[in-house]
């Protein structure tokens, strides 16, 4: 009998995985064949963090985590394994109670979490089929199962404190312009007639400016953290149930944003009737609101770092209002990011609505029969303008301004199942059988305001866009399992999708996966499976994908196969145990963008385009330091590294991201690594000039490449020599043969060259739990070691002088370079390796201290009706170490894959947070 009871609650945990409907949501036995990842709630519960896709950061091998932007309300992205797409979103499909979570993850509590159960790749997620290939998270809420019969148990949570600047950058404090003594003894910029500045002859930036203003400092503030969480969960008889509420905010570190407010509200319950019968129903309301800022050029994030020092944000405008609009001696960028951050409107909404009914009904032993109907729908809507009458940075006045843009989504899931399994002695088997149906609808509008008038303050609009798309999937799957003598078990599954979907060729898909196990011993697994899975359109393209824009062509869904091998080890007494897996994936027909000839001309479609593969290895540690009735410690590491590369590439190699202003500088090409960066790149040494052909052979005495005509001058880069301390002095671009000839000549030498790969070299994670009586110390390390980062925050400033390196106070006389000399990085905003710095970091994530008062402590105080109250103080993102020279090296691209185009480009800057905790349990 027992052995039927295990293997049931097996066959539903299989089940419930594979239906995502989620009639079950079990950990899976972790004798399964491939590997799947848990996390305990009370792990992630201890210092939540903002998101729950944040709480992984360091304490998943093989889930890489990035938090592009700092903006509050906004959610990292999580890479499981190695990459499956090759431009779209490599975030892995997040099940919530069995409900498809998509769009943003800040939506969830991590307070509500019971476990994190994390599937990484296809060899174990090949049971979400045409969704799986980027991995699988399901998360479980709490539902009042853990608790003895008759009672109920209230929490209260609240959490209070402030965030502010991680660092401040260094900026230049010094000009290349005349300056004049006046009557009054003040110093101030010499001026021509028309009142323009007058430069210096030599053109070099070393004299301080009359006056200097914090500017980056008066963008800055302390703003409010604050997470208050209610929660009641308790067991009647047969019924067990959980409900919560939540109200957060987080106001951020930028000047007059109201940042990121979210209301939460969670109830779940569970039924048995009779022994035979359960019935489950979850619902979830999730409403949130963020005041935010525009990211990236034309920002107030971008704006700030063209001002210069003398420039006064508080100075009051001529119509007495405040921050001042007008940008003196303004060159092109210039412009108080205090006024429009103070004036503009940019709000987003959310609304979030999620509920579900399951039942299971178990007929006789070894029987399982499943149901259940699932349904959600999101509200996203965003606003973004101005009224009229507010000043340019040259003082004139602006129109009226307004952008107002609507998303909303709406899902259902349907499931049936079916299990049976038997028991003969050693041997036993099971078999599930199933149905699923999936629906998606979409409604997009958008709306801009007119010239005259912004719909925010009661005015109509202009130009307005609507479209509707729609996608059903319906599913039909199998799962298997045998167990064998030995300790060994087979499992597999088989789904077949058929998707009613436009710009599918091939509209029904199989997927499949075969695994197996093996414990030779009672602290020692190993375990292997192969697996697919697929990607649905719109991940697979990515942010930029728009169903109805007109310019598609059928192609066929990305599908991906892995290979899994791993093991696990333990000591007798299971104080360390250790881990390590093997993951090699490929993802064929890869979908792109690609050019198509016609009568008409040519115009751009979606193509299949190529392969993407990659491997990765992990390591998980653990070990328990000290295990006392009274006290314990307990640390643990992860570890990985992944490599991923471009195997096969159909249309011309190409640089990305996209985009109208970014350096396109990460390359697309066959056999090239996803990441590596190209550009142009000065030269280190004499003989690097000569790896260009063309001034090989004008090298010799006299000749134009003579090696006596250059020198490598004090900052390291070859000159001419003629040219060296003057206003006329320039780095050179090396120059390297692309191509060769059948016989070995060059026929293509370019100044575009590899520059660096955003790849990092192997990540670690360092979590440590040390408990002494009612004191408990936490604390979690995140290292990224290698991989490098594109300062574009630093380059296009490069324009205008703005950079630090331009100051030359600090040198010789002799030493001294023109600001134009520097101008030679500013490359026209295309790839310059000078702004390729290191993304090593290590950073400590989270830390705690708290303190839990015992029964006896609060009967003594006259609180024994109370079951505890813990008081402590909590931190996250304390210390990043790190050279990077912007704001952090976890920066990335906020509008296209952040883990390939890792580009630092104006993002709002990453915060610290240090909050004061009390929790009360009733």
């Amino acid at each position: 009998m027992n052995a039927a009871i295990r293997w049931i609650a097996i066959l539903v945990a299989l089940s419930g995985s594979i239906s995502s409907g989620g009639l079950a949501q079990a950990p899976l036995p972790r004798d399964l064949g491939f590997w799947s990842d848990s996390i305990g709630g009370s792990e992630v519960n201890r210092v939540p963090a903002g998101t729950l896709l944040g709480g992984l950061a360091g304490r998943v091998a093989g889930a890489r985590v990035l938090q592009p932007s700092g903006e509050p309300g906004s959610a990292p992205s999580l890479q499981l394994r190695g990459a499956s797409t090759l431009r779209g979103s490599r975030n892995p499909l997040l099940i919530v109670d069995g409900i498809h979570t998509h769009g943003s993850f800040a939506d969830i509590s991590p307070e509500d979490v019971e476990s994190i159960e994390i599937d990484k790749g296809p060899a174990g997620a090949s049971r979400y089929g045409f969704a799986g290939a980027n991995g699988v998270i399901r998360v479980s809420t709490k539902r009042g199962r853990g608790l003895r019969a008759g009672t109920v148990q209230v929490r209260v949570r609240n959490e209070i404190g402030g965030s502010s600047f991680g660092r401040r950058l260094e900026e230049t404090g010094a000009h290349r312009y005349q300056v004049v003594t006046l009557d009054n003894g003040q110093i101030d910029f010499a001026r021509a007639g028309g009142g323009a500045r007058i430069a210096e002859a030599d053109g070099v930036a070393d004299n301080p400016y009359p006056r200097s203003f914090d500017r980056e400092g008066a963008m800055r503030r302390t703003g409010l953290f604050l997470t208050n969480h209610l929660s009641a969960e308790g067991r009647y008889g047969r019924t067990t149930f959980y409900a919560s509420a939540e109200n957060a905010r987080v106001e951020g570190v930028v000047f007059a944003l109201e940042g990121f407010r979210r209301h939460n509200f969670r109830l779940n319950a569970d039924h048995a009737i009779g022994r035979r019968l359960t019935i489950g129903v979850h619902g979830f309301y999730g409403e949130s609101t963020n005041g935010q800022t525009s990211q990236g050029p034309g920002s107030p994030l971008f704006h700030v770092r063209f001002v210069e020092p003398h420039v006064n944000f508080f100075e009051p405008n001529p119509d007495g209002s405040r921050y001042q609009a007008r940008i003196p001696d303004r060159f092109a960028n210039a412009a108080n990011p205090l006024y429009t951050l103070a004036n503009a409107v940019n709000t987003t909404g959310r609304e979030r609505l999620q509920g579900g009914v399951k039942a299971e009904w178990r007929p006789a032993g070894g029987v399982v029969f499943s149901g259940s109907h699932s349904i959600s729908r999101t509200d996203n809507n965003h606003v973004d303008g101005h009224r009229p009458g507010l000043l340019r940075p040259d003082g004139s006045a602006l129109p009226a301004s307004s952008t107002s843009e609507s998303d909303q989504e709406r899902r259902s899931n349907t499931g049936v199942t079916i299990a049976l399994s038997h028991r003969w002695h050693e041997l036993g088997a099971s078999i599930s059988l199933g149905y699923e149906r999936q629906t998606h609808e979409r409604d997009r509008r958008k709306s801009e305001g007119s010239p005259a008038c912004v719909p925010e303050f009661g005015c109509g609009s202009l130009l307005q866009a609507t479209t509707h798309s729609e996608r059903a999937i319906s599913t039909t799957f199998a799962a298997a399992a045998l167990d064998l003598p030995l300790d060994t078990r087979i499992q597999g599954t088989l789904r077949r999708d058929a998707l009613e979907e436009s710009l599918i060729s091939r509209r029904t898909t199989t997927y499949y996966s075969l695994g197996a196990a093996w414990r030779p011993s009672r602290t020692t697994r190993v375990h292997a499976a192969y697996g697919t899975a697929g990607l649905p359109l719109d991940v697979a393209i990515g942010p930029r994908y728009d169903p109805l824009d007109g310019l598609r062509r059928e192609v066929r869904l990305p599908t991906s196969r892995e290979f899994e091998l791993g093991g696990d080890l333990s000591t007798g007494d299971a104080r360390l145990w250790v881990g390590y897996g093997y993951s090699r994936k490929e993802t064929k027909d890869q979908v792109d963008f690609s050019q198509y000839a016609t009568p008409s001309g040519f115009f751009t479609a979606l193509a299949n385009v190529g392969t993407v593969a990659s491997n990765t290895h992990e390591l998980t540690v653990g070990y328990e330091v000290l295990r006392r009735p009274t006290s314990a410690w307990t640390v643990r590491l992860t570890g990985d590294r992944t490599r991923q590369r471009i195997t096969a590439f159909t249309i011309p190699s190409d640089l990305g991201p996209p985009d109208a202003y970014q350096p396109a500088i990460f390359f697309h090409g066959r056999q090239s690594a996803l990441g590596v960066m190209y550009g142009n790149r000065a030269m280190r040494s004499i003989g690097e000039l000569y790896d260009d052909p063309a001034k090989e052979a004008l090298s010799g005495p006299g000749q134009p490449y003579d090696p006596e005509n250059f020198l490598v001058n004090e900052e390291g880069y070859v000159v001419s020599k003629a040219l060296w301390r003057t206003p006329n002095e320039r780095p050179i671009d090396y120059v390297a043969c692309r191509t060769l000839r059948a016989d070995g000549s060059c026929a293509l030498a370019s100044n575009i060259v590899p520059i660096g790969d955003a790849t990092p070299d192997f990540s670690v994670g360092l979590s440590s739990e040390l408990r002494v009586g009612g004191v408990r110390l936490t604390g979690l390390l995140d290292w990224s070691q290698g991989g490098d980062i594109y300062n574009g925050s630093r380059q296009w400033p490069m324009l205008e002088d703005r950079d630090l390196v331009t100051d030359q106070r600090r040198k010789p006389a002799a030493e001294r370079k023109p600001a134009a000399y520097y101008g030679y990085f500013y490359n026209n905003l295309n790839g310059q390796a000078f702004f390729v710095e290191s993304a090593t970091w290590v950073k400590l994530r989270e830390m705690s201290v708290d303190y839990t008062l015992s029964r006896r402590q609060l009967r003594a105080v006259g609180l024994g009706r109370l079951g505890g109250v813990t008081i402590g103080v909590a931190g996250r993102n304390l210390f990043t170490f790190s050279g990077y020279n912007g704001y952090d090296p976890e920066t990335s691209s906020v509008t296209d894959d952040p883990f390939q185009y890792r580009t630092d480009w104006f993002s709002y800057p990453h915060f610290r947070t240090l909050t004061g905790v009390v929790q009360i349990t009733f």
